[in-house]
Formats: structure tokens, sequence, C-alpha cells
């Protein structure tokens, strides 16, 4: 299953950045997720090398940051024994603010059985 989004946000790019990899807002970008804890280093933001546990939608992930270009582009995979998952967030400067595009890709038996529900998770505001 792959998902893009769009979302222009009306701020400077540190900003959104800063918004973007503190784990206490992570529920503000993907509404189904919760119980995040980051396992490595500072466990108040993500960085590069970051390990995070979290659910979305009820199931437990684990992840870790795989590429962390500040204020540009943050990606993760995330783990379970039911779906395999990367994520990326690009910022793009837009006529006013920035763009925050997201891309994400889902593989295993979760996405194969249950596709349709899992995808309004995937769409962000």
């Amino acid at each position: 299953m792959y998902v893009r989004n769009a979302r222009r946000i009306e701020a400077p790019a540190e900003q959104i950045w800063s918004w973007l990899v503190a784990a206490s807002l992570r529920h503000a970008w993907i509404s189904s997720a919760n119980n995040i804890r980051i396992l490595t280093g500072d466990t108040r933001a993500l960085a590069r090398g970051s390990r995070f546990r979290w659910s979305q939608s009820g199931f437990a992930l684990d992840s870790e940051v795989l590429e962390f270009e500040p204020p540009k582009r943050l990606a993760w995979s995330a783990r379970s024994p039911f779906i395999r998952a990367c994520h990326a967030w690009d910022l793009q400067p837009g006529e006013s603010g920035f763009i925050v595009i997201t891309d994400e890709t889902k593989r295993g038996i979760m996405p194969m059985l249950f596709g349709p529900v899992l995808r309004p998770h995937a769409e962000y505001p």
C-alpha cells in the first residue's frame, strides 16, 4: 500500500521541523498514533538513528529514524510481526510557508488483508 499526502503550513521550516520531531506532538500529525516512547538518545525529540516504540490503530510498532536532514527530510521504518512500513516527510518551500509531503509504504499481512481500513489512517489533515 502506498499513500502520498501534502499539507501546506504557514510557518518557518525550523518551526515545522521542531513540531515534526517532537515525540509529544506525534499524535497531531498521525491521529491514530499513541504511546510514543523514544528508546535511544533524547527522549523528547527524534534524531538520526533514534529508535522508538509506538502504536498505531492498536498495533505496536518498533521504528528507527533512517534519514534525518533538518529542516528538510525525516524518514523512518516501522515494523511489527504483521507489517513493514517506511514513512518519509519532506518540507518544500511554498508560496507562503512550506508544504509538508508525506510518502508512506506498508507491506505485510495487515495491509494485504485490511488495506481499505488502514488507508484512512495514512491520510493526514
